[in-house]
């Protein structure tokens, strides 16, 4: 184990900020957009060399989407948080 402070090792000199480097390339994937007709926008890419799928799920949701509803997003959460009368949290989170 090193007994001397990182700080004064010769490679952390800060007192001069760091030297930016070249930016790297980088290629995203082409996505594909679609809206269903519920209204949910779906983006999908493709990764053929890759044998999974992944879901993911992006809502709007806290109070600014409320609306007219106030106070439904906390109504929601708590629910999710501390079950109801039917279902516990941990189910909720399955």
């Amino acid at each position: 184990m090193m007994d001397t402070p990182l700080t004064s090792l010769p490679f952390l000199d800060r007192s001069q900020p760091p030297q930016p480097k070249s930016p790297i390339r980088v290629d995203f994937p082409t996505w594909h957009e679609a809206m269903l007709p519920n209204g949910l926008k779906i983006m999908v890419y493709e990764q053929h060399d890759t044998p999974v799928v992944s879901i993911r799920l992006y809502s709007h949701a806290g109070a600014l989407y409320d609306g007219t509803h106030q106070k439904a997003s906390m109504f929601a959460f708590a629910l999710l948080m501390q079950g109801t009368r039917s279902r516990t949290a941990e189910q909720n989170c399955r």
